[in-house]
């Protein structure tokens, strides 16, 4: 549809079409829990934005409906929720589809071998927080590699990335030693990758 060609109020009748399916699939990702995705953040984002432009009617993280002020805002809505519809994760269904993919890149490129709920959870942690911001997630998910492949055990995995000239200074050796150690006796667990 051209959307250059419509007046005002076609476009507006439009784009509350488009709002309301949005707004839609948000509830189904909150229904699911899967309030992680990348398009249910960037949804969040855009909804929370054309709020405070002045569109207020609508729920928490939604699309507002209210008309807006003039029509470069009405196609600035329109594009943001044009986005969040195109996105593969806007769905459940999109998201295990995602989730998929992620499981087989994972473990042909690095070796990792995880459902899709253990690749959720261990990317959604706290302890993967800690070692992309720290280390890159380049080095990071050799790090869940690693620890995987050595059963969690800090000193195999260390030597492992040596051995595969990964470069981590002593002091960052000895900080992912204190970091991993941390995280396991804080969360009362003795390992923390089964590998499969």
């Amino acid at each position: 549809m051209n959307y250059n060609l419509l007046s005002f109020d076609d476009l507006l009748s439009e784009y509350r079409k488009l709002a309301g399916r949005a707004n839609k699939r948000m509830e189904r990702l909150e229904k699911a829990g899967r309030t992680t995705g990348s398009a249910y953040k960037a949804g969040a984002r855009s909804a929370a934005k054309m709020k405070s432009a002045g569109g207020t009617s609508g729920g928490k993280n939604r699309f507002p409906t209210k008309r807006p002020a003039d029509v470069k805002e009405l196609r600035s809505r329109i594009n943001a929720v044009q986005s969040f519809l195109n996105d593969q994760t806007s769905t459940p269904a999109g998201l295990r589809r995602v989730d998929a993919k992620i499981g087989v890149t994972l473990k042909q490129k690095y070796g990792i071998v995880m459902d899709p709920d253990q690749i959720k959870a261990t990317f959604d942690g706290a302890l993967w927080s800690k070692l992309n911001n720290r280390f890159g997630s380049g080095t990071a998910v050799n790090i869940i590699a690693e620890l995987q492949r050595s059963w969690g055990n800090v000193t195999t995995m260390l030597q492992n990335l040596s051995d595969q000239n990964v470069y981590l200074s002593g002091k960052e050796r000895m900080s992912l030693a204190a970091t991993i150690n941390n995280y396991k006796r804080s969360n009362k667990i003795s390992y923390l990758y089964k590998y499969k």
